[in-house]
């Protein structure tokens, strides 16, 4: 793929990862920001939800996890080209098996996500596709990670939304913010989840992400208005 230009960073490589799409633009941009503390981004891939992250929170330490070799080394590039390298770390290791020494106070993750029907491909079956119990094991690794005051952003399809919440609650989390994202025929198809270790009111909100013709709607135009490098077509 050639460069993609954000407004304050670049992309240089996304052909070992999962494209980026709507699903880490609108991850990164609902995120609410943190001032100061460390930052994880939970397979990290590309590494583009940790950029976002460290463009948003100016104070803070970003570190990024990402088992697959030629994803790390993509990540690397994409790091130590930017202007937030002096912030941001990546390391390669699993997930479920990283200690840092102390705990995030900011942990956002674009999981592997379990689908009966998508591991057509050995790339699918590694980086969207596990078991429920596997899932839990993320979950409970993201609270495992966190400061008592943290706050874990994940996203999942909505089709997942009621075994998730099993997750979650199993987990100790509480829900704390929900965002469904629409399509342009305005049905849910993804879930924004904000997850604390306190019970707080839980707050939900939907988004259309497109309007009826198919084109980005106003919503979407606003909330991702920092991070877009060039007018999207509306």
């Amino acid at each position: 793929m050639k460069p993609f230009h954000f407004k304050h960073f670049t992309l240089f490589k996304n052909e070992q990862s999962f494209p980026f799409g709507s699903d880490a633009m609108m991850l990164g941009a609902l995120v609410d920001p943190i001032v100061g503390g460390k930052i994880l981004d939970a397979g990290a891939g590309s590494g583009v939800l940790g950029l976002m992250l460290a463009q948003r929170c100016i104070t803070s330490l970003v570190d990024g996890v990402e088992l697959d070799p030629l994803a790390y080394k993509e990540c690397c590039e994409n790091l130590a080209k930017s202007p937030y390298r002096d912030r941001m770390k990546v390391y390669r290791v699993d997930f479920l098996e990283f200690e840092p020494e102390i705990p995030y106070t900011l942990i956002v993750s674009n999981p592997p996500y379990y689908l009966e029907t998508n591991s057509s491909s050995e790339r699918n079956q590694r980086e969207k596709h596990l078991s429920q119990g596997e899932l839990k094991a993320w979950v409970m690794q993201c609270k495992k990670l966190l400061t008592r005051e943290g706050t874990c952003w994940i996203i999942f399809p909505i089709s997942m939304k009621a075994s998730v919440e099993d997750i979650f609650q199993d987990a100790g989390f509480f829900v704390h913010k929900i965002y469904h994202l629409e399509n342009q025929h305005g049905i849910p198809v993804r879930t924004v989840f904000s997850l604390t270790q306190q019970a707080l009111k839980c707050e939900t909100r939907y988004i259309r992400l497109r309007n009826p013709e198919g084109k980005y709607s106003e919503e979407y135009l606003e909330l991702t208005q920092d991070f877009h490098g060039t007018p999207l077509l509306k």
